[in-house]
């Protein structure tokens, strides 16, 4: 199958009637490019490479290297603009009138992924898997790790973070058996997954540390514990630490040094 090589720069325009999905709306003169893009690279009529699949596509923050990724609802904006939902807007880390740069790309089919609720008014969702179904069916064309989606049952929607997905971080669901898993949460709100840190050495990769998880461990005197969170710069997330036992003195100097809340309990 065939896939146009279609870029631009358009001007963003953030429209909340689209936060419940993925889609994009662009502007006519790019449903004429993606097309006249599909004839150039059709250089025989082989059914086998038509397209057939919706258009996918990467939105890139030149900036600050953030990406992430789409499909398209219609191509009715106003010339030179997109509009898109406000949450890509802000996964994006931009605001309306700035310049994002929309890449036409193929994605692999989608198999697998792993969803963590950031709220306990999940647990009223009572089928997970029709729900999601039902949303990505209406809503969804793309999904990428570590954004935040919103699923909507009954007259709620409810937020959760695409932990990971497979065969890559970014991928096409139209027309797929996607299998998902879903992290329970304690009655703290707390995934039960997080376990203790284990530890580790300059140079390990570390665990990775989730939105909306905890983790505890003993750090003794020499050693190094080394975690990574995937996160954008304008999530807003914070991160507490709770010493209970030990010389929290030092450490409080090394944490309050970054901006990160500490609670010494010491």
């Amino acid at each position: 199958m065939t896939h146009p090589t279609w870029n631009s720069r358009l001007r963003i325009i953030a429209n909340p009637s689209l936060n419940d999905g993925d889609k994009l709306i662009l502007p006519p003169s790019s449903l004429e490019s993606l097309m006249n893009q599909l004839h150039s690279n059709q250089t025989t009529p082989n059914p086998s490479t038509q397209h057939t699949s919706p258009f996918t596509f990467r939105l890139l923050n030149e900036k600050k290297k953030i990406i992430t990724h789409a499909g398209v609802r219609e191509f009715t904006a106003e010339e030179g603009t997109v509009e898109l939902p406000e949450w890509l807007a802000s996964s994006l880390d931009m605001k309306d009138g700035e310049g994002v740069i929309i890449t036409a790309q193929s994605l692999p089919k989608g198999t697998w992924g792993r969803m963590r609720p950031l709220t306990q008014g999940y647990k009223k969702i009572p089928d997970f898997r029709s729900a999601f179904e039902a949303n990505f069916r209406a809503k969804f064309t793309t999904l990428t790790a570590g954004e935040v989606i919103s699923i909507k049952y009954g007259a709620q929607l409810y937020q959760f973070l695409i932990e990971a997905l497979k065969p890559a971080d970014a991928v096409d669901i139209v027309d797929t058996d996607l299998e998902l898993e879903i992290l329970p949460m304690n009655e703290d709100g707390i995934s039960i997954d997080s376990g203790t840190i284990p530890k580790t050495q300059p140079g390990d990769s570390g665990r990775e540390l989730t939105i909306g998880g905890k983790a505890a461990g003993q750090i003794n005197h020499g050693e190094h514990q080394y975690w990574k969170i995937r996160a954008h710069p304008s999530s807003g997330v914070h991160f507490r630490l709770s010493i209970f036992k030990g010389d929290a003195g030092k450490l409080r100097e090394q944490w309050d040094a970054m901006c990160f809340d500490t609670d010494s309990s010491v």
